[in-house]
């Protein structure tokens, strides 16, 4: 298998869990592929993602020790350790990068134009410089993004046509994703217009849902 499909199949399973597409036959013999893995948050809130990677590279045929081997790091919610991380997963020369969220592959890319990354999720590749398009993403990064700002007016509105007399909606948020003061705005335009509420509730990291799930809005 050539690296590009390579690159093209871990795509798919870093965004689109869980898989039922199979590996492609006349992979080379012995070939075993390095992934970095830099996940924001960590390992006890977040593992589960790591989890499903490893799952559906599974499926479609690479099995960690046999022909795939993986270095992970997790930032523990220090956002400014991402850049440093980054370059250490890089020093080992990875065939590929898989960052999550799109602030995780911003720090790869800072380090290298020429090993591919793959953003697991998020949003803001345009506005970080990551892509030059949806369409045309060009560079070494590719992978799947969150337009969640584009559909919030559309979710408040199914939101209040399944539940009519909803009057308060909550939105849990850490307030860093790239794009949230633009999701925010529109939010809470599309709310106005329903007779909703937005009670904005921020956490610094996913460790403080148990005790946030306990607390009313």
């Amino acid at each position: 298998m050539k690296r590009r499909e390579f690159i093209k199949l871990i795509g798919g399973a870093a965004t689109a869990w869980p898989l039922t597409t199979r590996a492609q036959q006349g992979e080379r013999p012995g070939r075993m592929y390095h992934v970095a893995v830099l996940l924001q948050g960590s390992e006890q809130a977040m593992g589960s993602r790591l989890d499903a990677l490893r799952a559906g590279l599974r499926e479609l045929g690479y099995i960690e020790g046999q022909n795939i081997r993986f270095a992970v790091r997790w930032n523990d919610g220090g956002l400014d350790r991402l850049p440093d991380l980054a370059l250490e997963l890089l020093r080992d020369q990875p065939d590929v990068v898989v960052g999550a969220p799109v602030l995780a592959a911003v720090a790869a890319h800072k380090h290298t134009r020429a090993v591919p990354i793959v953003i697991a999720n998020g949003s803001g590749p345009l506005q970080t410089g990551l892509a030059e398009s949806y369409a045309r993403p060009g560079g070494n990064v590719t992978g799947v993004v969150n337009l969640g700002n584009e559909l919030t007016s559309k979710q408040l509105q199914l939101l209040k046509t399944i539940a009519p007399n909803t009057s308060r909606v909550g939105i849990l948020t850490t307030g860093t994703a790239i794009i949230y003061e633009e999701t925010l705005r529109d939010a809470t335009r599309a709310a106005s217009a329903l007779n909703l509420k937005l009670v904005e509730v921020r956490i610094d990291t996913f460790d403080e849902l148990p005790q946030l799930a306990q607390r009313q809005l």
